[in-house]
């Protein structure tokens, strides 16, 4: 109240004399630089500033003190003021030497009357007083790594007092920062954005080789059209293809929005906005307001698309194809963008989303054939139900290759088709880079929806066999694309965070499909390689036959009672009787608990679940350690029957998996040991395990660091007992794991610099 008090007179001072305050005459000097000290020139950013130097060189005016009733709105709206990032750093390390560590410096520095916030060279660091007195301080460090997509928008006219930077980060989610209007270049802020958010995963620009100039795309292509015609495009909010090359060139220079080594491959218009693909990143530019100053120009990287879509146009009054961007993103899980018919070059978006997402075709053409289940007769189906349920059933893949290469070209040229499925019209392909759904829709069928999904966007899989009763078998796929509920849906639906498949029984070999999907969803170099997985075609033996009777085989083998089972001969046995596992996986651990079967391998999780009366409908799920973020070992306590293991995976519709185990028949330390082997590496010889108390209820939980994404720190108030820590991760369910330090305990600020450090250390 005081401080706003202090507002409120300067701001009567100034109706009263308009002169500008002195130095000795302002009331903040304590909280602010003065007004007299300000630098008056401000030097123009670059993309790439070199080490050791300032990207925001001092400015003029959009550094000089806000006075009067300017200032009052200022602190109204929470919109910052620039401030000299070298007196910003001296504060910073005056208040603690660790608060800046060794080798970093403060790029940009703003400051929202008691809050702050700075751009360093390797993090976002926010500053945020709370409470009456302002002693409770929160620290909050957001690597820039963790940065999903950002956007910044300019000033309207009139009444538009501010601009706006907005980001999405891996576990801490958006955070929304608003500066004084005129006294921010917010397109700088943008450029430097791009500079260190698009550091890594750059594309040469001549790797992609799709841009597509005027010439595809010119009226020749379509129909002519009218200007009511264009009128109707716009109002459906129907994109038309642009030049690329004119577009990179205006948004190099006015407004300065690309990098200079960043090529524009395709372009799209509609009215005023525009949609970019360029080599580092998707652009949408999104004009607002009558005046159209107002400007919103959004990024987001090109890893976190996670899966795509087209559909092309129907006949009749359709006008328009329709493509879906499907992102790991809260608040945007998808992007769509419709585009009007005639007028873009859908082979060319086609190809290039494969590119990107995929990764990039080597060969134009493929020579080799399918070779194991090629020449599969297409019986069609056989009842009526079967028709009825759209139940697919396996089709001649060699014979779909040709097809999906040539009419329509969906497939890239090192792409093959390994197993085909068809239900009624629709289509289900397992490709040597992603599961492709083919849906076709209408009465005539010209508009047809093709689904891509990446390998590496898969992060658990199961299939279930057909019950008693049941006419079909069920595949289930869970990936990592982000799963937002909308206001009111009730139930909530998966969207594609989960995605089921029915198969005809009796027409798909079930466990064929399992070995695919472990050889293509658990291969251990996932998350190195560019497009997840290997583009390489299988083994035979992956797409083998299963022998007859070899499930119901191991299942009898298995039984129903509750006991730990001997790892070496079940490793036998799934190689032998059913081959579930591929040559280079073993069982490392395994136990039942009721009909239940938990298996731990050396790359997998695999739960064996029966389900039903008689138990006949059994699911095999695997979670491949690839896709674990954490986990938890709660230990029996004295009266308890259960220990309890949990795994956190990533995935936002499944994001849990929990087994109990019976007390005394499994060692829920050594798996607790394996686990942590598997996420954080070999025994260092120096920590300790922790031995569980004799008797007591002790649940364990780990996060390995690199799944930690950014992290905060609150200093205690005068009121307080304890100050508070929160580290942010890319767990799904475990979004923050938050904990008290006792007041007068701890150093508060040498804790911020231990758990930075390490936070910024594993994500870059």
């Amino acid at each position: 109240s005081s401080h706003l008090g202090s507002i409120l007179s300067e701001a009567a001072a100034a109706r009263a004399c308009p002169r500008p305050l002195r130095a000795a005459e302002c009331p903040s000097c304590k909280m602010m630089e003065c007004c007299a000290s300000r630098p008056k020139s401000n030097a123009a950013m670059s993309d790439a500033p070199s080490a050791g130097s300032s990207v925001a060189s001092p400015t003029s005016p959009s550094r000089e003190r806000l006075t009067g009733v300017n200032r009052l709105l200022a602190w109204i709206g929470q919109n910052a003021m620039e401030q000299d990032p070298a007196v910003a750093e001296e504060k910073l390390r005056s208040i603690s030497p660790t608060l800046v560590q060794e080798g970093e410096r403060i790029d940009m520095a703003f400051k929202i009357e008691r809050d702050h916030f700075y751009f360093t060279s390797r993090r976002i660091l926010l500053r945020n007083k709370s409470g009456i007195t302002g002693h409770r301080v929160k620290y909050t460090t957001v690597p820039y790594s963790a940065i999903k997509a950002f956007y910044v928008q300019t000033a309207g006219a009139v009444m538009d007092a501010d601009t706006e930077l907005k980001f999405w980060a891996t576990g801490i989610g958006a955070v929304t920062l608003n500066f004084v209007k005129d006294r921010v270049d917010i397109l700088a802020i943008q450029r430097y954005f791009a500079s260190k958010v698009l550091a890594e995963g750059e594309v040469d620009p001549g790797d992609v080789g799709v841009h597509v100039g005027p010439e595809a795309i010119s009226d020749a292509a379509g129909p002519a059209v009218s200007t009511a015609d264009d009128f109707w495009s716009i109002l459906g909010e129907d994109a038309k293809q642009v030049d690329a090359a004119q577009i990179e060139e205006q948004m190099k220079s006015e407004p300065a929005v690309l990098q200079a080594s960043e090529k524009v491959e395709l372009a799209f218009k509609c009215g005023r906005d525009l949609t970019l693909f360029t080599t580092k990143r998707i652009v949408l530019v999104d004009v607002k307001g009558f005046s159209g100053k107002k400007v919103q120009y959004r990024t987001l990287l090109w890893k976190c698309i996670r899966a795509f879509s087209v559909e092309s146009a129907g006949g009749g009054f359709d006008r328009d194809a329709e493509l879906n961007l499907y992102t790991n993103i809260s608040d945007m899980r998808v992007v769509r963008q419709d585009l009007r018919r005639g007028k873009v070059d859908i082979i060319a978006v086609k190809r290039f989303l494969s590119n990107m997402v995929l990764g990039l075709d080597t060969v134009e053409t493929l020579a080799d054939k399918p070779a194991s289940l090629a020449g599969q007769a297409d019986a069609g189906p056989t009842s009526f139900f079967e028709w009825a349920g759209d139940d697919a059933r396996q089709i001649d893949e060699a014979k779909v290759d040709a097809q999906f290469h040539n009419s329509p070209p969906i497939l890239q040229g090192c792409e093959r088709v390994e197993m085909a499925f068809k239900g009624r019209r629709d289509m289900v392909l397992f490709t040597t880079k992603r599961l492709l759904f083919v849906d076709t829709k209408g009465w005539s069928g010209k508009k047809v929806k093709y689904t891509s999904i990446p390998w590496s966007t898969i992060q658990m899989f199961a299939v279930r066999s057909a019950g008693s009763f049941d006419k079909d078998s069920e595949m289930v796929v869970w990936t990592d694309i982000m799963h937002e509920p909308a206001v009111g849906e009730d139930p909530p639906q998966p969207g594609m965070a989960m995605l089921e498949q029915d198969f005809a029984k009796d027409k798909v070999d079930l466990m064929a499909i399992h070995r695919y999907l472990s050889a293509r969803c658990i291969s251990p170099s996932r998350d190195s390689s560019a497009d997840g997985a290997s583009a390489e075609p299988l083994p035979p033996e992956v797409l083998a036959a299963s022998p007859p009777g070899g499930l119901d085989s191991l299942l009898s083998w298995l039984g129903d009672d509750a006991r730990q089972i001997d790892a070496h001969q079940l490793d036998q046995e799934m190689h032998s009787l059913c081959p579930l596992l591929p040559k280079d996986e073993h069982v490392v651990v395994a136990f039942k608990s009721g009909r239940d079967t938990t298996v731990f391998t050396n790359r997998r999780v695999l739960v064996i679940d029966k389900q039903g009366f008689t138990g006949n409908r059994v699911m095999y799920l695997s979670a491949p350690y690839t896709s674990l973020r954490a986990f938890s070992i709660e230990t029996a306590g004295t009266w308890d029957r259960d220990a309890e293991i949990k795994l956190y995976v990533k995935s936002y519709w499944k994001p849990m998996l929990e087994q109990d185990i019976r007390k005394g028949l499994g060692d829920v330390i050594f798996i607790q040991s394996f686990l942590s082997r598997l996420l954080f590496g070999a025994y260092d010889g120096v920590s300790v395990p922790t031995a569980p108390v004799a008797g007591s209820e002790v649940e364990y939980t780990s996060f390995p660091l690199k799944y930690c994404s950014a992290c905060c720190v609150q200093s205690a108030g005068k009121l307080d007992w304890d100050a508070e820590s929160t580290v942010y991760t890319d767990v799904p369910s475990q979004k923050a794991v938050s904990s008290d330090l006792r007041k007068g305990k701890v150093d508060i600020f040498a804790f911020e610099a231990t758990i930075a450090a390490k936070v910024m250390k594993f994500r870059l």
